[in-house]
């Protein structure tokens, strides 16, 4: 059965630029001030590909050592990673092998995720560059160079994201039209994890972030709480409005009768 979305985590060292990259993917806005991100956060992109929008959720993942349980918890059904490396940083082959090591930890399913080896920060020393390309090919990885202020950012996620999702079964998103023109925002925290569960679940409950059985005050609860986050009129997140659409849908199998929302 085809996924309704793929998921992409970008991993790398504190400060390599991870989010930085992301921010000019999402808004192509470019950042010089470094903000760390705290645990992670979550971005929900809708590329074109060969004229099918699909829906990515990227995880961006801080890179300290205090988050590898959380890091190993949110990673465990991605389809490709993004390893952001420095490549003025003296440690950049250890890096990069250090977090494969912490992937290959990862409970997933048997079928390994793409890798994407995203170096970041040009440098001149061209034997640092010399021994991530080498590792990269050693493992089948793939391999690119940019920056936060390079123009071929989008690009070069795209591509990657179209591997991803020609080899995770991805079902398309016939109602969006224009990667280019469909407007793309990092949103709340919970309102982008709310939208990643109603997407994702696979039934009633769980979309509604509820175990099986739950109660009628329960579901509505549930319900009101999802619906104020998600409601396109209060939010411009990205697949807000079909997943408001969705949530209505869980909550009326639930409790048939109770009647239809619209976001009109």
């Amino acid at each position: 059965m085809n996924r309704e979305a793929a998921e992409v985590a970008v991993l790398g060292d504190c400060g390599v630029g991870k989010t930085s990259l992301l921010k000019r993917l999402a808004e192509s806005r470019i950042t010089a001030r470094y903000e760390p991100t705290v645990g992670s956060d979550l971005l929900s992109l809708t590329p074109v590909i060969d004229g099918k929008t699909y829906r990515v959720f990227v995880h961006d993942f801080s890179g300290a050592p205090e988050f590898k349980l959380l890091r190993s918890e949110l990673a465990q059904n991605v389809s490709g990673v993004v390893i952001v490396v420095d490549l003025r940083s003296d440690h950049a082959k250890s890096s990069v092998s250090s977090w494969f090591s912490e992937l290959e930890a990862f409970k997933r399913p048997a079928k390994n995720p793409l890798v994407l080896i995203c170096a970041n920060n040009f440098t001149e020393r061209q034997e640092k560059r010399a021994e991530v390309v080498a590792l990269a090919r050693s493992k089948c990885w793939d391999y690119c160079e940019c920056s936060p202020t390079s123009s071929n950012v989008s690009q070069l996620f795209h591509t990657f994201f179209k591997k991803v999702v020609n080899s995770s079964q991805i079902s398309p998103k016939s109602e969006l039209k224009d990667f280019s023109t469909v407007p793309r925002t990092f949103g709340s925290a919970e309102a982008r994890e709310a939208l990643r569960r109603i997407v994702l679940g696979a039934t009633p409950y769980e979309k509604l972030g509820l175990r099986p059985g739950a109660s009628k005050d329960d579901i509505n609860k549930a319900y009101k709480k999802l619906a104020m986050l998600l409601h396109p009129d209060k939010t411009d997140l990205v697949g807000a409005e079909e997943a408001f659409k969705a949530l209505n849908a869980a909550r009326n199998s639930l409790l048939p009768g109770s009647g239809t929302t619209t976001s009109g």
